[in-house]
């Protein structure tokens, strides 16, 4: 089996740098590589600006792979507590702008969009005094969109479609909105008075607070209160905390934390009115829903905590599913003190995680399962022991995985290992071995065109790109941008017409943004290889190397 120090593969791509955006010493910091009518659309800020701030002059640009006609389109202002967010709704592109007023130094926060023509870059509307645009949630023909005040609170609900006689607000909730869900055209949100929560003391532990579920179809009369839950809580307000079966809601309820009374814990459906908003079933106050998983033959699966009173340091786990009924809501397997956490349904197949801390031995073993969702039957697929499953991505209706080891203690790489799965015994088999190397946290995974492209550190080439079509032969480094053993740190590619854009470090330019493009090295092998006609090796012995360029000249 062939290692990383493997000359002879040979990547189909050639890596360009497309401009020095920031030249100096500012690294290019770009969020939101997009795709937008055939040309590139990101937004910019300088790290080296805003390295000890957190506030930074952000930048909306475009691209179409040349030096040239890589340009700026607006002046977003600058942004605070993160990128502003893109969308594309209804062939226009939406983004925000902080407009500073010089002659007060007061700010206010605009919608912009632009339809991709130089001409086509207009102010929607002025919102008002506002730090961030979020949540931007398409239904039908309007775009919902929430906005971030001094109070660091989602307060205002808005609705835009494109014009601004027709960017209105929704409803100014006064209290912090979450959790966004579409159901029929209908968008469903939390609203939560958190404050008495998050910065509790026992002297007002008891103080009223209101957490109520809201939906609103875009019309004048149609935002309603489905149900005031009163001081209960919702237990989670990240987009896991809630279940869609059926055109019906299942989400998580448990009351207020009291030293007199223990919390209960409660899972809840709705139907969108009040009186369709019930208990589906009461688990008391041990068992927690920590996280909703995928649905299969309208059957939700979750996972729970079991926490018991006389000792809280006990926590064990199981498996659950319901039907939405009282009846049809059932243990499904205890696991003990597994830990699990679901990753993703495939072909009507639920795979899950299971981790076991020994604290003895200060080990861990960690195992991928799954559920067939035919039958309901729950087995093993790969007990991978003190190894960690880093990232996973599916393509067709294989899932494929990363398996590493690190040592944090002496920081050194060890092992990493891409694997790929349909669920059988047979179909789990080892894609590519890399000694020596590591899946670091935080590296992510991506796919076009059916090609696995990911993240891998080793000792020879530091952390650079790689690619993959499921065979041993076709996994191979993209390119080494910062030559030798240095880390070029690149982000997972966007594709825009075959051509594949990302932002890396060649050691010389900083973080900037570059282009891979396809060489006929590539067409050739890629066609052979994802048809396993023959081995890579074959074909790219009778090509030369594809040239490396840090020219900005385009191809």
């Amino acid at each position: 089996m062939s290692t990383v120090q493997d000359l002879t593969i040979i990547s189909p791509w050639k890596a360009e740098l497309v401009k020095d955006i920031f030249p100096g010493q500012s690294d290019l910091s770009a969020d939101q590589l997009t795709n937008f009518n055939n040309t590139l659309y990101f937004q910019a800020d300088q790290t080296g600006s805003c390295y000890y701030s957190y506030s930074a002059k952000e930048q909306l640009w475009k691209s179409d792979g040349t030096e040239a006609d890589t340009n700026l389109v607006k002046d977003q202002g600058l942004s605070s507590h993160g990128s502003s967010a893109l969308k594309v709704d209804n062939n226009t592109l939406y983004f925000q702008v902080i407009n500073l007023d010089p002659s007060t130094m007061t700010s206010s926060l605009q919608l912009w969009k632009t339809d991709g023509t130089d001409t086509g870059v207009q102010l929607v509307k002025d919102l008002g005094s506002y730090w961030n645009i979020r949540n931007f949630t398409p239904i039908e023909n309007s775009l919902y969109f929430t906005t971030v005040g001094s109070s660091y609170d989602e307060n205002q609900l808005w609705k835009t479609d494109g014009t601004e006689a027709g960017t209105t607000l929704v409803k100014d909730f006064g209290h912090t909105i979450s959790n966004f869900r579409e159901i029929n055209n209908v968008l469903y949100l939390d609203v939560n008075n958190d404050k008495n929560v998050l910065h509790i003391d026992l002297a007002t532990i008891n103080l009223p607070s209101a957490f109520q579920l809201w939906k609103t179809d875009g019309t004048e009369a149609g935002i309603t209160l489905v149900k005031d839950f009163g001081d209960s809580i919702f237990c989670d307000t990240s987009e896991n905390n809630t279940a869609i079966i059926n055109n019906t809601l299942y989400f998580e309820v448990n009351s207020q934390y009291s030293p007199e009374v223990p919390v209960n814990y409660q899972l809840w459906q709705s139907d969108g009115t009040n009186t369709g908003t019930t208990v589906v079933k009461d688990f008391g106050n041990i068992r927690d829903i920590n996280k909703f998983w995928g649905e299969v033959n309208n059957t939700f699966y979750f996972s729970v905590s079991v926490s018991p009173s006389e000792n809280n340091n006990k926590t064990t786990y199981e498996l659950w599913k319901s039907d939405g009924t009282n009846a049809g809501t059932t243990l499904v397997q205890d696991l003990g003190n597994y830990s699990p956490d679901y990753l993703t349904t495939v072909n009507n197949t639920l795979y899950f995680l299971v981790n076991k801390y020994d604290s003895l031995t200060k080990t861990d073993n960690n195992q991928l399962w799954k559920i067939d969702g035919t039958d309901g039957n729950i087995s093993l697929i790969k007990d991978v022991g003190d190894l960690s499953i880093e990232d996973w991505e599916t393509i067709d209706n294989n899932l494929y995985f990363q398996i590493s080891k690190y040592d944090y203690n002496t920081n050194n790489i060890s092992t990493a290992q891409l694997w790929k799965t349909d669920g059988t015994d047979v179909g789990t088999t080892l894609v590519k071995d890399f000694p020596n190397s590591s899946f670091m946290g935080g590296d992510e995974l991506g796919v076009i065109n059916n090609i696995l492209y990911f993240q891998l550190t080793d000792s020879t080439y530091g952390k650079e790109l790689w690619m993959s079509n499921g065979t041993e032969t076709g996994t191979m480094m993209v390119a080494d941008i910062n030559p030798g053993k240095g880390s070029s740190n690149p982000s997972i590619p966007v594709d825009v017409n075959n051509t594949l854009y990302l932002l890396a470090d060649d050691g010389i330019h900083g973080n900037e943004l570059w282009k891979l493009t396809s060489t006929q090295l590539g067409s050739d092998v890629r066609s052979l290889a994802m048809s396993n006609l023959k081995l890579m090796s074959e074909v790219i012995s009778t090509y030369q190397l594809p040239n490396f360029s840090n020219s900005s000249n385009g191809f």
